[in-house]
């Protein structure tokens, strides 16, 4: 074979002058067993290529260096340093003395050949090269950088190239000093070079040292980072199973969300104020025309109406106009330089790959013809197409591990950055996101977003593989590629079309997957109430209707991507087929030769996996498209506006609060402002108390004080730091010391007073772990009095100055709130110096107060001290004598409180000339609607009034570290997937449909290998070979015999490749909405201990991010993994049957193949079990954090929960950046048996005597194929075995424990049962959950039917747990509940908690409208329901508002106030009204209007109802029946209240002696 072409004469007369008249290129010297290569050429291109890369690199690796390594500390001057730096000195030194020696003795030990222009050149840019390596190696070493590929490359093709001389020396017949010289050279080349695989690092204890326990990768060399070397360590021990996740690495310092956060949200702000100042210049103020008004940008907001409208719609008009921000440009500025370095390695992959048909079709000349070359060039060109292919292997996974670890970045950014919106949004904005539509952005958004980058640079790849395909099958085939190549462009109008339906799609299935979310997460959270009504079918069926609804599209998405992925898996086929029919159309004889058969085969193999990849691109890139288009919504919405509020630290400002001509709105949108005309000033160090009527705007109050509420031209100041106690606590899961401390130092003597103030230390002898007990997510585990007084103590741990404290003495007794008041928040109480505004109903409290602001209709009223008011005698003085006179006949309250009481009564019918009323009529219905006395849950704090010294023992006890555990940690499985969940998964789709799908598979792929054989056959059939019979009839029918069964053969294909992927994609869909489905049932079925024991944000975690893999992840690995299997299948069989020498190397690489897969998976397994267990804490966090906004704020301390949530976020990111890596590292090594294979194949066929050229071109062409389908075969297993992980988890949740049937088969129940009411507890025992103590050790009872009952006793009693035991929420252990004399263990949960009333503590509504939340099930008419809103004394309200009953309640009530969504929890209760009504503390967390309400219904509508109260205010039921006093899960006394109270030395005395009622 010749070597030389056309142009090898004119390239010699272009170098003839500068090489001194010799060729450059001369063929008779490489056509030859033993080659020689020209001086010129080793002077010119050899020198050129090694040297030009480093000159032409230098100045961008310099401005990268200097960019990304600027602010490190410099490298010390070590032994590496040193060996470096005197290595190229060296080298530079031989070559000047090889170039004196060749001046004076000539060239190559040839005395007659002397220096040409071309060698000076060589030698000087050598020497510059070389000089210029010793100052980089000192700016990299100065700027911190340990390792960099640039000179490794270099030092890398320089071997390569001296390689050249090194051989024309070694071949030389004479030897000389220059030869010695060159070997040195050669030597001292290779030694640097392995030098530069060494890491510089820094000394110990030098300055800015990296972390203990830095990521591996930080502190790996080029060489080990080209292969991964630096990750077998942790795939070793994950094999060895001595993996330690706790002990793992910390993150990549680039990948840390302290680098990513501030980056990412620096560009936002950046985009939002660009998009601001275009807005402002294309509008320059906002026009509204009304009674010839127009109202400008700098128009002051006056206070009259008719302009702050003006002003609202103004602003709402020029919304239209706004410029909105792009957060896709916001991540391609961030991230725009890693993702090019991406893709450059890509495109060099691809190029490097597009290589290979050339060596092919040079092997095939040879294997053809042998004479036509010397054996040498044949290994030669075998030899380029391994190292071809190992270069190609190494750009292909550094492109793969730099955007897989760039998706990672962009996700971990954009969870900051929605985490730091979540944290400022305005929350109670009409237009703001619910919790579970935001948990949704960052657990499906994000993800979505990241798994988009995987492919992304293909969008450019593809176009270049393209365009160099085309040219190269121009070369080959003419006019005919162009034919080809247009199969592609007829495709793109369907492909487009599909993609525009892909994105309706999606936008429709991630508003379905936000609303399901919402909706389960409100279930989650809301469990205990459910069950307890027994809901769960309904919201069950809310689910379903909505998942429905998303599988109707994911069907339909999946036919649509069942199109899509035939046209990239069939396309190559089609390509093919018209480029060869075009050919041999246009050839005059029809003839097709296998050298540019299988050339073309080959090059047609390259494009065909961009091609495969494009559906998956597309799909990507539709979701990113939606999902930032979604986080991009939520980062606009409205913010908490950050200066409404002016913090002063100043010392000589007089008031601590500040108000001036406020008006305050929780939306500017509404017309009306919910405050108007404020003026309040607050002294440093007053204590002021804030009264009214319900719907006054007391709270609203506080959040406007606090910056929660939108400011119209309002001055409003606060002096020093605040803190904030909510009417509702918020409670975070974590320990109790923990909650109270919130984020400070541990001070034991501030930390032990704060608890004995807020009369704690009771309850933490009765915890099981003290303050170091962990705290349930929203304190599902201590009580709602005990939830308040944390959050009290909370507050004066903090040590504020201001105290916005919103009615925190309404959730406990009055002897509890006396001391409370006296010991925190009263003029003699630890916060006595500091600032206090109260909101209160304890009217008791006012003479003690230093001003009383009396609220009405969003306004004060009246101001002053409590005299003032007294003798005003305005509203205030009305709405004392209201209250005042509701307590006036009581006389079971608190003595000290009821002479205060009667002493304050007096005062004001003192002031007022009537005594109070107008008439006799008015104070006889004032007096009819009595309240009773506020409660609480709270029997816990009473009597705390000194630390006795056992009280500080047993605090000191827990200090030590033991810590009551309440959650249980997340368990990670381990092994292999089990069986039992592929068969579980399976079955889901269908056996037959699997079977169907690997059949049709197999159908697919051996037609295409057969259709490959068919060209064989077709190009070596001895009839069209013979040229001379063109034209023949048996010519003719020969050449359309090959073509049409060729296009038959795609036409099965095609049709198997369809039903294929149609059954498994469909079926993967339908396997999904089953495993839902079940999961869904399973949760609901739960007992009440799961959820007590199983964070909310790891059950939605399965819901969202799992569900989410299934339904869209799994199946395109399932594509890629079903295509990539089969194809090495055919390869393998394809190569063994053209070559069979092959079988001999099989078995081995076979074995090394299944070694390094295998060796790796259960590290792939590990990492993304790992990383989905570390993904809950994020979102428990979240969650958490959500419900908190308004305390985060109020605290000022976003930054500690920001840097929380990073820290979270780092921890899962790096364990999916190790899984990712973990592909790369079994990819690379596996690749390598695929290269090999590649070149045993090739020289087999090169050595084989009996293989054809068509032979040799497919057995070639399948073998360099092998190395491609390795690529994608390994990481399509390893994306299935992750991606499983998500199908295991969910199978977990379908075979959690389950309670007790809902309905019982062939139940015989009476529906009017139970007909008396009529309760026996026979030695009932009970425990939460097994393992625990009993709560409810032999309770022995009967309750008659009618009966009230009150149920008593101190923290931990057992008073809850009883009534939980009746809906059986918790399970008997011994003994039986009968009622009406049926065993209730005998009936099904839904028969049993149907016929059960209660009236929950917490009033828990779900969103949705107030018919929904009355009657889920609509089971009742409408009149029902009004009658039930009246006796619940809401009618009012819900009439007027719009909908009525269609009136929505928002996220878990949030549009209605607490005491509202108590009242609607009532009337849920009477619509729902049984013989049995049970109370769980039903008014321990709502004012003393509220109670009053719901004490007084319960009187009137329950009177033929038995009653169980459980209650720790004891004078909501000393007018009972009789009391149940539990202790220690025993009845210690069981009487009416009279007699109990009748015996001194009882229980029950002593506790109604503790409350102040004796």
């Amino acid at each position: 074979m010749d070597l030389n072409n056309s142009n090898s004469d004119s390239s010699g007369d272009v170098f003839g002058d500068f090489c001194g008249g010799e060729k450059f290129w001369d063929s008779s010297l490489l056509n030859i067993p033993t080659p020689r290569f020209s001086i010129c050429f080793r002077d010119t291109v050899l020198t050129w290529v090694s040297c030009g890369y480093l000159l032409v690199l230098s100045p961008f690796y310099i401005s990268y260096v200097h960019k990304r390594h600027g602010n490190k500390a410099p490298l010390p001057f070590t032994a590496l340093s040193a060996t470096k730096m005197i290595l190229s000195f060296l080298i530079g030194c031989i070559t000047i003395i090889v170039l004196f020696l060749q001046e004076h003795y000539g060239r190559d030990c040839q005395t007659g050949i002397t220096v040409t222009p071309a060698g000076y050149l060589a030698s000087s840019l050598k020497f510059i090269t070389f000089t210029w390596t010793i100052i980089l190696q000192q700016l990299q070493r100065y700027r911190g950088v340990k390792t960099s590929a640039i000179p490794f490359i270099f030092w890398f093709v320089l071997l390569f190239t001296e390689a050249v001389t090194l051989y024309s020396h070694a071949v030389q017949t004479t030897q000389c000093s220059e030869s010695i010289l060159h070997y040195i050279y050669f030597i001292l080349i290779f030694v640097q070079l392995i030098c530069h695989g060494f890491v510089d690092e820094y000394k110990s204890g030098y300055q800015n040292i990296d972390a203990q326990e830095p990521w591996a990768e930080e502190n790996a060399s080029i060489f080990s980072r080209a292969l991964y070397c630096w990750f077998n360590s942790v795939v070793w021990k994950v094999h060895k199973k001595i993996f330690l996740p706790e002990q793992f690495w910390s993150p990549l310092s680039s990948m840390k969300c302290e680098i990513l956060a501030p980056t990412i949200d620096r560009a936002w702000k950046q985009e939002v104020e660009h998009c601001n100042l275009a807005t402002v210049k294309k509008k320059h103020f906002v026009e509204y025309k009304s009674r010839d008004q127009k109202i400008t940008e700098k128009t002051s907001i006056l206070k009259n109406e008719g302009i702050r409208r003006a002003y609202h719609d103004g602003m709402a008009g020029g919304a239209d106009n706004k410029k909105e921000p792009n957060l896709f440009l916001v991540l391609c500025r961030v991230f725009y330089w890693e993702w090019l370095e991406a893709t450059f390695y890509r495109l060099i992959a691809e190029g490097l790959w597009l290589l290979e048909p050339v060596a092919l079709q040079y092997i095939i000349q040879i294997a053809e013809d042998k004479s036509s070359a010397p054996l040498w060039q044949g290994i030669f060109f075998c030899c380029m197409l391994f190292t071809n292919l190992c270069i190609s292997s190494c750009f292909y996974h550094s492109s793969y591990h730099h955007v897989q670890g760039l998706g990672l970045k962009v996700k971990a950014a954009l969870m900051c950055l929605i985490y730091n919106k979540a944290l400022s949004i305005k929350r109670n904005s009409s237009t703001s996101s619910t919790i579970g539509e935001i948990v949704n952005l960052m657990s499906v958004d994000c993800q979505r977003v990241q798994d988009s980058l995987t492919f992304s640079f293909y969008t450019v790849v593809t176009f270049a593989t393209f365009g160099i395909a085309l040219i190269q099958l121009w070369i080959l085939m003419g006019v005919a590629a162009v034919a080809g190549i247009g199969i592609i462009v007829l495709m793109l109008p369907v492909v487009g079309y599909i993609a525009a339906e892909q994105y309706n799609l999606q936008k429709n299935l991630l508003y379905l997957k936000g609303k399901r979310i919402k909706i389960l997460n409100e279930i989650i959270s809301g469990i205990k109430v459910l069950k307890m009504y027994a809901w769960e079918n309904s919201f069950i069926n809310k689910v379903e209707d909505i998942r429905n609804e998303e599988i109707k599209r994911l069907m339909k998405f999946a036919v649509l991507s069942t199109i899509n992925v035939l046209f990239s898996i069939h396309s190559p086929f089609m390509i093919l087929f018209t480029l060869l029919l075009v050919h041999v159309l246009m050839s005059p004889t029809h003839t097709l030769r296998a050298e540019e058969t299988f050339t073309a085969v080959s090059i047609i193999n390259i494009i065909k996996f961009p091609i495969v990849i494009c559906p998956t691109l597309v799909n990507g890139i539709i979701q990113a498209k939606v999902s930032i288009g979604r986080i991009k919504e939520f980062l606009c919405q409205e913010d908490i506006a950050t200066d409404s509020v002016t913090r002063s630290n100043k010392t000589d400002i007089p008031n601590a609060v500040s108000i001036k001509d406020g008006y305050f709105s929780w939306s500017l949108s509404v017309p009306v402002p919910t405050l108007s005309n404020i003026n309040l000033h607050i002294k440093q160090g007053e204590l002021v108390a804030v009264v009214g009527p319900v719907g006054s705007g007391k709270s609203s109050l506080i959040s406007a004080c606090l910056g929660e509420m939108e400011t119209i031209a309002t001055e409003l100041t606060l002096k020093g730091s605040v803190a904030y106690v909510p009417q509702e606590a918020w409670i975070q899961n974590m320990t109790l010391r923990d909650n109270i401390l919130f984020g400070k130092v541990y001070n034991e003597r501030k930390y032990r007073k704060v608890i004995e103030s807020c009369a704690l230390l009771p309850d933490l002898q009765i915890l099981a772990g003290g303050d170091q007990t962990e705290i349930g997510e929203k304190g599902i585990n201590i009580s709602g009095g005990q939830k308040q007084r944390i959050n009290l103590a909370r507050a004066v741990y903090n040590n504020a100055d201001v105290y916005f404290l919103d009615d925190p003495l309404s959730a406990v007794d009055s002897h509890v709130g006396k001391h409370l008041f006296e010991k925190i928040i009263g003029n003699d109480g630890l916060l006595k110096h500091k600032t206090r505004i109260l909101v209160t109903h304890g009217i008791h409290w006012l003479p003690f107060v230093d001003k009383v602001l009396v609220m009405s209709d969003g306004t004060i009223t009246e101001s002053g001290t409590y005299t003032e008011l007294i003798q005003l005698g305005g509203r205030f003085a009305e709405f004392l004598q209201t209250y005042l006179q509701e307590y006036e006949d009581d006389d079971d309250n608190d003595p000290e409180l009821t002479r205060l009481r009667q002493q304050m009564l007096s005062d004001v019918e003192q002031t007022k000339s009537d005594g109070g009323f107008t008439s006799e009529e008015d104070l006889s219905i004032k007096r009819s609607n009595k309240r009773r006395k506020p409660s609480s849950k709270d029997s816990k704090g009473r009597g705390s009034h000194i630390i006795s010294k056992s009280s500080m023992m047993s605090i000191k006890d827990n200090d030590k570290d033991v810590t009551s555990k309440l959650t249980v940690e997340e368990v990670t499985e381990e092994g292999t997937i089990k069986p039992t969940v592929l068969l579980h998964f399976l079955r889901a789709m269908g056996i037959p449909a699997v079977i169907g799908v690997i059949f049709t598979m197999a159908a697919f792929q051996s037609l295409n290998v057969f259709s490959n054989f068919w060209l064989t056959f077709w190009t070596e059939d001895p009839t069209l070979l013979n040229s001379s019979m063109a034209g023949t009839t048996e010519y003719e029918d020969r050449f359309l015999y090959y073509l049409l069964l060729f296009a038959l053969q795609g036409l099965i294909q095609g049709i198997m490749a369809f039903i294929s992927f149609y059954l498994a994609l469909t079926r993967m869909v339908q396997a999904s909405s089953k495993l839902h489905r079940r999961m869904l049932y399973n949760v609901l079925h739960s007992p009440m201990s799961f959820f007590d024991t199983t964070p909310i944000g790891r059950i939605m975690n399965r819901f969202s991010s799992d569900i989410d893999i299934m339904d869209n992840k799994l199946p395109e690995s399932f594509k890629l993994w079903q295509m990539m299997i089969f194809q090495t299948v055919a390869v393998v069989a394809v190569v063994t049957i053209s070559t069979p020498i092959f079988i001999a190397a099989l078995a081995p690489i076979i074995v090394f193949y299944v070694f390094f897969v295998r060796f790796y998976l259960p590290t792939a397994r590990q990492m993304r079990r790992i990383e989905s267990v570390r993904r809950s804490p994020i979102y428990n966090h979240f969650s958490e954090t959500l419900t908190g906004t308004s305390v985060i704020r109020a605290y000022q301390c976003s930054e500690r929960f920001i840097e929380e949530s990073r820290q979270r976020i780092d921890e899962n990111i790096k364990f999916y950046y190790a899984a990712n890596t973990g592909g790369r590292w079994v990819g690379w090594r596996v690749e390598l048996v695929g290269n090999f294979v590649a070149f045993l194949a090739a020289l087999f066929a090169l050595l084989t005597n009996d293989l054809n050229g068509a032979q040799v071109g497919m057995s070639i062409t399948y073998a360099v194929q092998l190395t491609i389908t390795l690529n994608f075969g390994v990481f399509a297993i390893s994306e299935m075995e992750m991606n499983v992980i998500s199908a295991e988890r969910v199978t977990e949740y379908t075979s959690l424990p389950s309670e007790a049937e809902w309905e019982k088969r062939g139940s015989k129940l009476d529906p009017y049962w139970p007909t008396s009411g009529r309760i026996e507890f026979q030695d009932y025992k009970t425990r939460y959950r097994p393992g625990l103590e009993l709560v409810l050790c032999g309770i022995k009872c009967t309750i008659k039917d009618g009966e009230k009952v009150g149920i008593v006793g101190r923290t931990g009693a057992g008073k809850s747990s009883l009534a939980m035991a009746l809906f059986r929420l918790i399970e008997s252990a011994d003994g039986m509940i009968k009622v009406d004399g049926v065993d209730i263990s005998t009936l099904g949960l839904h028969e049993l908690r149907q016929k059960l009333t209660i009236l929950p503590q917490e009033p828990v509504l779900f969103s949705g409208t107030i018919r929904n939340n009355l009657d889920p099930f609509g089971h009742y008419c409408e009149d029902s329901l009004w009658y039930a809103l009246e006796c619940a004394h809401l009618k009012d309200f819900v009439i007027n508002q719009n909908g009525q009953l269609e009136y929505e309640c928002g996220e878990a009530g949030q549009n209605l106030s607490v005491g509202q969504r108590q009242l609607v929890c009532l009337a849920r209760t009477l619509l729902h009204k049984t013989k049995i009504l049970i109370l769980d503390e039903a008014t321990s967390a709502v004012d003393m209007e509220t109670d009053e309400l719901i004490q007084e219904t319960i009187r009137t509508q329950f009177t033929d109802c038995t009653i169980l109260a459980v209650a720790h205010r004891l004078n909501t039921i000393l007018d009972y029946d009789r009391v149940l006093v539990l202790d220690k899960g025993l009845i210690v006394e069981f009487d009416s209240p009279k007699n109990l109270l009748d015996d001194q030395q009882g229980v029950f005395y002593s506790m109604a002696k503790d409350a102040g009622i004796v």
